[in-house]
This record gives C-alpha cells, structure tokens and sequence, in this order.
C-alpha cells in the first residue's frame, strides 16, 4: 500500500490502482488511513523526500473531486462540509494522509516544547518492540493486555493504544493476551493477516519469507481475515473471514489464498501454545509462592523482597485473565503500597508489606 501511495504522489497510478486505492480507504476508513499515514511517514523519513505543500494540495483536490464524481455534491464551495454523511469519514481519512504527505519533517521528535503547527500535525506516538534474542520478550500494553514476542519477531503499536480500537503491527510470531473490552475490539496486522478479538488469547505466526501464516486460539473467539498490500496482490481472491474458537487452528496459505481451520488435537496443544492453565486457585497461599508458580508457569523473572512479603497469603482465583491482570489483582491482593514494573523481561515487584 505504501508503494502504491508513493506512485500516486508522483501521479504514476492507473485507473486501476487509483481504484484500488479509494476502495481500500473507503473500507478502511479513519484506522486504516492512520496506520497507513504513520507507515508512510516513516518511509518518507528514511528516504528524506519530503512531499512539498503545493504538490500535497494538488493531490488533496484530486481526492476530493473523485469522491465528488462518485456522489455530486449541490455545490462548489464549502467541499467538506457538503459532503454526503457516508463519506465524511473517508474524506477526513483521505485528508490526513495528505496532511502526512506535507507535513512529515514537522513530525520528527524534537527536544524542547512542540509549538502550535507541530502539535497540530503531530502523530501517534509509537512504540516498537524487537525482539533479537533467543528467549520470548513479555511486552505489557496499555490497556492490560500481554504480548509474548518471539525470538526474530517486531511488534508496533500506538503508546496510548487509545482510539476505537487496539490495534498492534506484527512481523514474525507472538503470543497475545488480551483483556476484554467489548467497546474497543483488538487488532492484530500481521503481513497479509488481520485477526481481530474483543478479549481471548491466541497465537499469531506470520514471517514474512513463509509460504504460510497460522492463528491458533486458547481461549475465547477471534475472527480471521485478509488484507492486500498492493494493487496486484488486490486482484487476487480474498478468503472470506473466519471465526476461530478454543483449540482451534487456522492456516492461510498466501500462494492460493485459502484458509485452512481445524481443532487443534489435545497431544499438539502444549507444542503449539503456552501450557499455562487456563484457572488459578489459590487459598491462603503465601505470595511469595503464587509469584513463583506465575513465574514458572510464564517463564518470566518475578524480583521481589521476599522478606517484605513473609507472612503475606492470599486466596483467589484468576481466570482467563492476562499476565499482567493476574499481577495486578495480586498486587491489590496484597496492599496499596504494592505494584510492580516490566524492566527487560524481568518483573519487578515493590510493596511496603500486607494490609
């Protein structure tokens, strides 16, 4: 998508990409344009070849009066605000990614206060992960919920993780754990794969130079899907979207372009997806032992004073809950003094002792 963007700067595109790529705004609306804006900004940045105001209007009219071929307005004047209701959102979407055009150099971090214009045209701050050892890298988001990245793998996200929905990039393999939140569905773009969940687990494989991409579910539902990246790979057949639930399998095969779904056979399970249990119960265990047993079972460093915590026992039950759910419950478990940080794969647990 960003080459074909790139073509349509230059004025290169034919119909049928320029056809291509109005569809796909209008499909993707608001989300997709912003990623598409962040994605094309960094190219721009690599490449230092900042798109000048005059060319970036040129190109904002061209959009504007192909959506007014598509559905005449009643007047010249006042575009925007004449614009059918339906295709408001596109127009703001197409705006944005022209304004990205423009206005790339005033994006840049830059030490000291941001003046007015630079906040105006500020983006998403994003946060990219990689992932260049042998181990696998427990990220925690925002909102609650976990990404275990593989080893060779990139994960990219948007810091606040806000909008109407949580949306993720993925290059490679990682496992997700996504707290729930019917109100604001998570997105994982993964290469040509779009899997979108409201609160599950789930694994995502999806290296680029493979001739086949997985998802495999834990818990929960997730909806599987697929995206072109370009106008030729658009003139393919598309899978219909798939809904996968527990102990489920999906394969994409990307040379035919077919999905492949299958219960994933209880023997395989463990070799597939993380063997953590599903329930914790614990009643009146010390917390020291709870924090060894989530250590374990995760494979991930929990750094604590344990003789801060000696004495300290709790009695609950976690259920489908993220990683970093289950800590925080038992941090509140344990007292308000108590609350722990992610500092390079390790937990670090601090608490000034129980209620």
């Amino acid at each position: 998508m960003t080459q074909l963007l790139e073509k349509f700067s230059r004025g290169e595109t034919t119909p049928e990409e320029e056809k291509y790529l109005f569809a796909w705004l209008e499909t993707q609306r608001d989300e997709g344009a912003l990623s598409l804006y962040e994605e094309y900004r960094q190219v721009l940045y690599q490449r230092q070849q900042p798109l000048k105001i005059e060319k970036s209007e040129q190109l904002l009219r061209k959009i504007h009066a192909r959506l007014r071929a598509e559905e005449p307005a009643p007047e010249a004047t006042r575009a925007v605000a004449l614009w059918p209701r339906y295709l408001r959102p596109l127009v703001a979407a197409a705006s944005v990614l022209l304004v990205a055009l423009a206005g790339w150099w005033y994006l840049q971090p830059r030490p000291g206060t941001l003046s007015p214009t630079e906040l105006a045209v500020a983006p998403l701050a994003m946060v990219e992960k990689v992932n260049q050892t042998t181990e696998v890298l427990p990220i925690a988001l925002p909102d609650g919920s976990a990404i275990w990245l593989h080893p060779a793998s990139r994960v990219r996200y948007a810091a606040a993780l806000d909008g109407p929905q949580r949306e993720v990039q993925l290059w490679g393999k990682a496992f997700f754990e996504v707290t729930k939140n019917p109100a604001r569905p998570f997105v994982v773009r993964a290469n040509e794969l779009v899997t979108k969940v409201l609160g599950t687990s789930f694994m995502v494989e999806a290296f680029e130079h493979q001739s086949s991409y997985a998802v495999t579910v834990k818990t929960g539902t997730v909806s599987v899907t697929t995206q072109a990246h370009d106008a030729e790979a658009s003139t393919l057949s598309t899978p219909s979207p798939v809904a996968l639930k527990a102990n489920q399998r999906l394969v994409f095969d990307r040379t035919r372009r077919a999905f492949t779904a299958a219960q994933l056979p209880v023997q395989v399970a463990p070799e597939v997806l993380p063997p953590t249990p599903i329930t914790y119960t614990f009643k009146e265990v010390p917390v020291t032992d709870i924090l060894a047993t989530l250590s374990r079972d995760y494979g991930v460093p929990i750094r604590v004073n344990e003789q801060v915590l000696a004495g300290c026992s709790l009695t609950t039950t976690l259920t489908d809950k993220p990683f970093f759910e289950k800590l925080k419950i038992i941090c509140e478990g344990v007292g308000p003094g108590t609350s722990f940080t992610l500092e390079d794969g390790v937990v670090v647990l601090t608490s000034l002792g129980c209620n």
